[in-house]
């Protein structure tokens, strides 16, 4: 999907736009290097994602989704969490909640959609995350998630990345992980 803005250019299959559609911030265009520094297989550098050398502090990326009773579903038969305060509405009106819940890490896992697609997108390692819950999310709500670069540390080829997830103006969580960018110039058996 290309974004339709005259400016933007296209990145694999998301668009980098140069407006403020990324938490109001422009994200800088890929850089082009010369053909002896690029990979040799092209179909590799089309749906590769950021390389180190490309990201900054401040960089950030957003993705929103309405969390469906599918997805909940789905969720509980993928991860085998079937806990009735998700499933079961009669047994979630006797909880504190009054009502049914998703997942917290059906939640979060919108982080993992941004660092996996958009940044740093493909090509790179989730190593870690910590993460606060601090709100329930409810079936037929939407999550919009935000990831931040917060630094970087180039000799480990390691991004700290703080992820939030809101829904309205309301934090629902809150969390930093940790992932591993391949350098532009690694060989890919090192990736």
């Amino acid at each position: 999907m290309d974004c339709f803005h005259k400016d933007c250019q296209p990145f694999r299959p998301f668009a980098i736009c140069t407006l403020p559609y990324i938490t109001g911030e422009t994200v800088p265009a890929r850089q082009t290097y010369p053909l002896e520094e690029q990979i040799s297989d092209p179909i590799y550098e089309q749906q590769h994602g950021y390389y180190l050398e490309e990201i900054s502090p401040g960089m950030s990326a957003i993705y929103a989704k309405t969390i469906t009773e599918a997805d909940v579903a789905l969720y509980a038969g993928v991860s085998g969490d079937t806990n009735p305060l998700h499933l079961n509405e009669e047994f979630a009106s006797h909880t504190r909640f009054k009502t049914r819940v998703v997942h917290g890490m059906l939640t979060i896992s919108l982080w993992s959609t941004l660092v996996g697609t958009r940044l740093p997108g493909p090509g790179c390692a989730y190593m870690s995350q910590d993460m606060k819950f601090i709100k329930p999310v409810h079936p037929g709500e939407t999550v919009t998630a935000r990831v931040t670069v917060a630094e970087i540390d180039q000799e480990k080829q390691r991004v700290y990345l703080d992820g939030e997830c809101r829904v309205g103006e309301t934090v629902v969580a809150l969390g930093r992980g940790v992932v591993w960018v391949p350098k532009r110039n690694t060989a890919p058996e090192n990736r």
